[in-house]
């Protein structure tokens, strides 16, 4: 356990000193940079950057299910989550649409097996749109669908969402 100490003090050393804090003028708009097709990173065109290549987006429900075990792992070790933990916790906690499980899971499953990329899906989860006008309203990429398809995909979600209420 020390030598785990030593290492997350390693750690947070090193990220401190590599931490560079700018003017506030100096920061760019992120909202520029959403609106700029030819930007690194657009969601509406679903670039993300080198960085999220290979990154599979999680659903608010998944995380909460990752922090949970995490929580009772840490409560069973006798210490205490921080406050930014905490405060995750109760946002993906609030926001997830789903508490089971196995729903959840069926759910991953079921977006999985369309024609969403990993980003799509996960908004899809995470958002729950009732129509396919809904859905390209809040998800800008799914443009390139035709209606009665996105509403295809929505309805086998629906399902999904419908059943996990049930097994509750």
């Amino acid at each position: 356990a020390a030598a785990m100490e030593g290492a997350e003090q390693q750690f947070t050393d090193d990220a401190s000193e590599n931490l560079q804090l700018y003017p506030l003028e100096e920061y760019p708009d992120r909202r520029k940079v959403f609106l700029d097709e030819s930007a690194e990173e657009n969601a509406a065109t679903l670039q993300f950057g080198s960085a999220f290549a290979d990154a599979e987006p999680l659903l608010n429900a998944e995380v909460a299910i990752i922090l949970e075990h995490t929580k009772q792992q840490k409560e069973e070790q006798k210490t205490a989550p921080s406050a930014v933990f905490d405060q995750a916790f109760a946002y993906v906690k609030e926001f997830s649409r789903h508490e089971n499980h196995a729903a959840v899971q069926e759910l991953r499953e079921a977006l999985q097996q369309t024609e969403l990329e990993p980003f799509e899906r996960a908004a899809m989860g995470n958002l729950a749109p009732g129509s396919a006008t809904e859905a390209k309203a809040l998800i800008p990429s799914l443009t390139r669908f035709p209606d009665d398809q996105l509403q295809e995909i929505l309805d086998r979600c629906v399902w999904k969402q419908a059943a996990s209420l049930f097994s509750l």
